[in-house]
C-alpha cells in the first residue's frame, strides 16, 4: 500500500495510519515490543509529540516512564553502526572502530557487516575514523582496501 503524506511519514504519522490515535496505538506496539532496541528509540520524540497534539500529556510521561525503567541501556565496548544521511550522501559512519582493540579476525568481521549493511540499506560507503597513532593495529590488508583520506577511510560496498 502506497501512503500519501506531504513530507517525511516520520513528521507526520497521521498521514500513514490515518489518525492521531492509530499512529499513537502502533508507536506504543512497537515501543512494547521491541523495548530495548535502539533502531526505535527515534519514536519516542514523535510518540511524545502525537500525546502532546493530543493533549494527553500525562499518558506520555507514564508510558515513557514505564519504557525507560524497562530499558536496560548499556554502552557497547564494540565498533557501532551510525547511519549517516544528508542531502548529498547517504552512509555508513563505524563509531569506537579502532579503540576497541578487536582482533583482525574481529575487525574484518565488522567491515563485512558494515558492507553488508550499506548493500541492504542502499547507502554509499562505510566509514571510520582512524588516529595515525591507531592505524598499526588495523589489518593491514583493510588499510589496503579502503580510500585512505589521511585519518578518515572509506570502504565501497564490494560485490
Amino acid at each position: 500500500m502506497v501512503y500519501k503524506s506531504s513530507v517525511n511519514w516520520e513528521f507526520t504519522p497521521e498521514d500513514m495510519y490515518g489518525s492521531d490515535k492509530i499512529a499513537i496505538a502502533a508507536f506504543e506496539e512497537t515501543l512494547e515490543r521491541h523495548p530495548n532496541d535502539m533502531r526505535f528509540f527515534s519514536l519516542y520524540p514523535g510518540l511524545a509529540c502525537l500525546y502532546v497534539k493530543t493533549g494527553d500529556e500525562p499518558s506520555a510521561d507514564v508510558f515513557i516512564e514505564r519504557l525507560k525503567s524497562a530499558m536496560k541501556l548499556e554502552i557497547p565496548s564494540y565498533p557501532i553502526f551510525i547511519p549517516v544521511d544528508t542531502l548529498t550522501y547517504r552512509g555508513l559512519w563505524i563509531e569506537g572502530f579502532s579503540e576497541s582493540q578487536l582482533s583482525e579476525k574481529e575487525q574484518h568481521d565488522v567491515i563485512r557487516a558494515a558492507r553488508n549493511s550499506i548493500f541492504h540499506e542502499d547507502r554509499i560507503s562505510t566509514g571510520v575514523f582512524i588516529p595515525d597513532s591507531l592505524k598499526q593495529t588495523i589489518a593491514p590488508d583493510l588499510l589496503t582496501a579502503a580510500t585512505d583520506y589521511g585519518q578518515y577511510h572509506r570502504w565501497e560496498y564490494a560485490l
